[in-house]
């Protein structure tokens, strides 16, 4: 059997010779891992567009994948989300943005304005000369 595989990581492309006899999950990750940096266990075999997952054990037949085909292995991402970020309903994690300095904010957030009064603007650094 013949598959062509790319390495996502590196957009990395090699061809793939497997024996004829039927090869598991296991055993196709094993091959990907001699031409790859992934190592076995760390691997995601994608096959138009989805993972295949399940039992490695199984037939990769049995996934759909024929000889010819071409498949894309990736390393598993780890889960990182913290519980108090914010995410989309797709799973999108939006940026935290609570670290930001932003110029003239002082200490407390409220950003120093026209209504700020003169003892906070100049607890800010900042000084204002009144003319006229």
């Amino acid at each position: 059997m013949h598959l062509t595989v790319t390495v996502a990581s590196t957009d990395a492309v090699f061809p793939l010779e497997l024996p004829d006899d039927p090869v598991d999950l296991a055993t196709l990750k094993a091959f990907c891992q001699a031409h790859s940096d992934i190592p076995a266990e760390e691997m995601v075999v994608v096959f138009n567009g989805k993972a295949v997952e399940g039992d490695e054990k199984k037939a990769i037949s049995e996934f759909g994948i024929k000889d010819g085909e071409m498949i894309l292995i990736e390393r598993k991402r780890k889960k990182k989300t913290p519980a108090s970020t914010p995410t989309m309903p797709g799973g999108l994690q939006l940026p935290d943005f609570s670290q930001i300095k932003v110029p003239g904010s002082g200490g407390g957030g409220a950003a120093a304005g026209p209504s700020s009064s003169s003892s906070s603007s100049a607890a800010s650094g900042s000084r204002f000369v009144v003319t006229g």
